[in-house]
């Protein structure tokens, strides 16, 4: 008895596989022998202007002697240092960016907090300035539109005050 219970599961089980198996394939996108030709030639080129770009590296380290090689390499130090430290500068200002809607309660995800960072600290605090105004004003007008109104009017047809018929009966 337990055998055919474990039979079965097996069977049970295979038959799952088979159809997650079938709905993969029906997911899968079906390329054309074009668009698979186009692919790989694309990529090939992509190789060979890598590979042509390290051949032309190489050939012009070989041509150079080895003071100019070290020049090179310190030029390319310093080219990736400076790269570096704009990086760091960036976040940085990002980082100050973020604390400056923090203090005004504006809460910006770094997507957006990205858009108003600029090149300094000057101009990134002008962006910061004019989108917390900008934040504030839309509060304001959302403020003035929600608590403007109009006073709904008294129909004929609504029953009036019981208090006040209560107390014309007592009249």
């Amino acid at each position: 008895m337990s055998e055919e219970i474990l039979n079965e599961e097996v069977v049970d089980e295979a038959v799952d596989a088979e159809e997650v198996e079938q709905e993969a394939v029906v997911d899968e996108k079906v390329f054309t022998q074009e668009e698979v030709d186009k692919m790989i030639a694309d990529r090939l080129s992509r190789a060979e202007k890598a590979k042509a770009k390290a051949v032309a590296e190489a050939e012009k380290l070989a041509k150079m002697n080895e003071a100019e090689k070290i020049k090179y390499e310190h030029e390319q130090l310093q080219a990736r240092l400076a790269d570096y430290e704009k990086k760091e500068a960036r976040d940085g200002l990002v980082k100050e960016a973020k604390n400056m809607l923090k203090e005004k309660s504006v809460v910006a995800p770094d997507s957006i907090v990205e858009y108003f960072v600029q090149a300094d600290a000057e101009t990134t605090k002008t962006a910061v300035n004019a989108l917390t105004e900008w934040v504030e004003d839309l509060q304001k007008e959302w403020e003035i539109k929600r608590n403007t109104g109009v006073t709904p009017k008294k129909l004929e047809n609504t029953p009036s005050d019981p208090f006040a018929e209560a107390i014309k009966k007592f009249k």
